[in-house]
């Protein structure tokens, strides 16, 4: 009895072996190409950066548009995303008068 449970064992060790080797080495997933990422590339704006420093009753948005007059519409989310990459430890939500941030001016 003990020697077919052993068998058993060993068995269904090997099964388990076989499979997560046959699952790394076929991964479908892997060899698809990603469109979702490409498409994003393609659709990137460029933009300069711009150091400007707080005024009273400025907001982000005001701010935004004062340095991109030419800018009839805009992916406010991209907007927002840009500003954070430049300040890392800010939110725009949290700007404060008289402090000097960096502000994507786009082309």
């Amino acid at each position: 009895m003990i020697v077919s449970k052993k068998i058993i064992l060993c068995f269904l060790l090997f099964l388990l072996l076989y499979s997560v080797i046959v699952d790394l080495t076929n991964n479908s997933s892997m060899n698809e190409p990603l469109t979702g990422e490409l498409s994003e590339t393609k659709n990137q704006i460029s933009f300069n950066v711009v150091s400007y420093q707080m005024k009273e009753q400025d907001t982000f948005i005001s701010v935004i548009d004062q340095l991109n007059p030419n800018l009839t519409e805009y992916d406010l989310t991209k907007v927002r995303n840009d500003f954070i990459q430049l300040n890392p430890s800010i939110h725009p939500s949290n700007l404060k008068t008289k402090v000097t941030y960096l502000f994507p001016q786009y082309n």
